[in-house]
């Protein structure tokens, strides 16, 4: 799971399965931790599949 807080700070947790949290490594996230490459980036969406996850920005941009 991913989401992004009220000051625009993004954190993953879960299952982690392929490395989709975006934290460097596909273990068990069991609390949530900050992803430091989305955060302050004005993520509005996410888009998930089996295997990734894309964040999308305010100004469209894309993040893998």
């Amino acid at each position: 799971m991913l989401f992004v807080t009220n000051d625009n700070k993004v954190y993953g947790f879960g299952s982690n399965q392929y490395g989709c949290c975006g934290l460097g490594h596909n273990r068990v996230v069991n609390e949530p931790q900050l992803i430091p490459e989305l955060s302050d980036q004005n993520i509005i969406k996410f888009f998930t599949g089996p295997t990734f996850v894309l964040a999308q920005s305010s100004d469209n941009k894309i993040f893998v």
